[in-house]
């Protein structure tokens, strides 16, 4: 195992968490759950997608996804539509609405990381991007199946 590993992987755990915190706080003010946020993402992220493959994605029961998704069409965020080749399914789609939140409170939580970042000095700002690049590119050297330089 490479020197600093342990402390490599405890460090990216903690600055996940704190991004995330961060982020969180900055959701919470919506009111809305954690797998309702979840839910959510899978709905913007792909658009269209069914309340099954939304289960399927996060893990959750199709059962509380269904009541969530229904929560949150209730409250304008989400539609409901059906699809026009079998129409037995529900296709989930963001509101107008839900959009224009979510594009302010990811520009908030943009913003709340910028200020977080600019706390640091220009050097090690470009030091941590330098390291993150170089780790993101051994990251795909080993998807696709080199590591090192070298074939497996």
């Amino acid at each position: 195992m490479p020197e600093g590993f342990d402390e490599l992987a405890s460090l990216l755990k903690a600055v996940n968490r704190g991004f995330h915190g961060l982020a969180h706080r900055t959701l919470d003010r919506r009111g809305l759950p954690l797998l309702s946020l979840m839910v959510l993402r899978y709905a913007f992220e792909s658009p269209g997608l069914t309340v099954s493959e939304i289960s399927r994605h996060t893990g959750m029961a199709k059962s509380y996804v269904s009541r969530t998704v229904d929560s949150l069409a209730r409250t304008g965020l989400l539609e409901k539509t059906s699809d026009p080749g079998d129409q037995r399914l529900v296709r989930i789609r963001p509101t107008p609405q839900a959009t224009a939140d979510f594009q302010r409170m990811r520009d908030e939580v943009r913003d709340r990381f910028a200020a977080v970042i600019s706390t640091l000095p220009g050097e090690k700002v470009k030091a941590l991007v330098d390291g993150l690049l170089a780790l993101q590119a051994a990251f795909e050297r080993e998807t696709a199946g080199v590591a090192g330089g070298g074939s497996r």
